[in-house]
């Protein structure tokens, strides 16, 4: 009876195949040997192959994400970055470089959620992204629309003396409240960013003298540009209330849908106490500017100062959906439900305020 050959076969095949395979502490090996030679693409390459081995291998996917990061791989460093912080949740730039890569990506608002979560775990310590980060932060919040905390947190730049032209369009933009990126400006947009963004940057450093020139600069140069009456309105507003207004008036002739310069003459008319004028400013602002936070605060603010509480609670809680991190906005929300007798409600919108004052106090200082 002849002697069947398959089982020798097989043996052959599973012997070849235990001979041949790298364990994950060779691949791992090859990977930092890769990695310290420079060698980037087989770097990649071998970190992906010791991470199917071992997927929980955090180290791994740092390094991973890292050099993806700086091979401007950002959809592998992405992928990377967010295994990685599945790993260590505490990992303040594992959060950082996942946004950061989201930023590449085009994930707006991943990337500033992630960031943002990066600066807090990393407050209070010395890092040497915060520069950038602080950066891409602003510029995310352009993107999204929040203009005001745009601006406030250039300031921190401004206050360090950190001074170049990227930095100046990018703070120009949210001056003129433009929700984009500065790589999509087109025309003239990218000077009169830079115009304007001269003018913030003086404003915030109380560089006055310099303020003033770089608005006259700016209106001279640019007068019909949506928002860059508004803008200096905004300048001339706690001291020379008179010439704000007649700025936000200008402003309505060049951009006539501004529900900001209309939330602005509102704003203007309560300071002086006389709300009753500012009312219908405001109603057409909220009405213009559905998406537009100071436009609903105002507009509730009002409703609720004329005793329509319950009507005001709409775009109060709609101004403190759309900026969530506003302060102000939530300490007027609270003051509604309370007068709304809804005394939970008010007692969570105050401790809403607490927690952002708390967040916000380590980063500012």
């Amino acid at each position: 009876m002849r002697r069947s050959v398959f089982p020798a076969f097989f043996c052959l095949l599973l012997c070849a195949a235990s001979g041949s395979a790298e364990t994950f502490e060779q691949l791992a090996a090859r990977a930092t040997a890769a990695r310290d030679a420079n060698d980037i693409p087989r770097a990649l390459a071998a970190y992906r192959q010791a991470l199917q081995v071992k997927p929980d291998w955090a180290e791994g996917w740092w390094f991973l994400g890292t050099l993806a990061y700086d091979a401007d791989q950002y959809q592998q460093g992405r992928d990377a970055f967010t295994n990685f912080v599945k790993l260590d949740a505490n990992a303040a730039p594992g959060w950082s470089l996942l946004g950061l890569c989201e930023f590449e990506t085009g994930e707006p608002s991943a990337a500033l959620e992630h960031i943002q979560r990066g600066l807090r775990l990393s407050a209070g310590s010395q890092n040497d992204m915060e520069e950038v980060l602080r950066f891409h932060e602003a510029m995310l919040l352009t993107r999204t629309g929040l203009f005001d905390q745009a601006l406030g947190k250039y300031i921190w730049f401004a206050r360090r003396g950190i001074h170049n032209p990227q930095l100046l369009v990018a703070i120009g933009m949210a001056a003129l409240r433009q929700p984009l990126l500065p790589k999509d400006l087109t025309g003239d947009g990218p000077d009169a960013a830079a115009a304007a963004g001269a003018a913030a940057y003086a404003w915030m450093g109380s560089n006055f003298h310099d303020a003033d020139e770089s608005f006259r600069a700016l209106l001279a140069r640019f007068p019909s540009v949506p928002n860059v009456h508004y803008f200096y309105a905004s300048y001339l507003l706690p001291s020379r209330p008179e010439l704000a207004m007649a700025e936000l008036r200008r402003e309505l002739e060049v951009n006539p849908g501004s529900a900001d310069a209309r939330a602005m003459i509102a704003l203007a008319f309560l300071r002086h106490d006389d709300p009753a004028s500012g009312f219908p400013y405001a109603k057409r602002a909220a009405q213009d500017g559905p998406s537009t936070p100071m436009a609903q605060y105002i507009y509730g603010l009002l409703l609720s100062r004329q005793g329509d509480v319950y009507e005001a609670l709409g775009p109060l809680e709609t101004a403190a959906r759309l900026d969530p991190a506003n302060i102000e906005y939530h300490m007027a929300l609270a003051t509604a439900y309370s007068r709304a007798g809804r005394p939970a409600a008010a007692r969570s919108e105050r401790l809403r305020t607490l927690t952002l004052a708390q967040e916000d106090s380590p980063r500012a200082r």
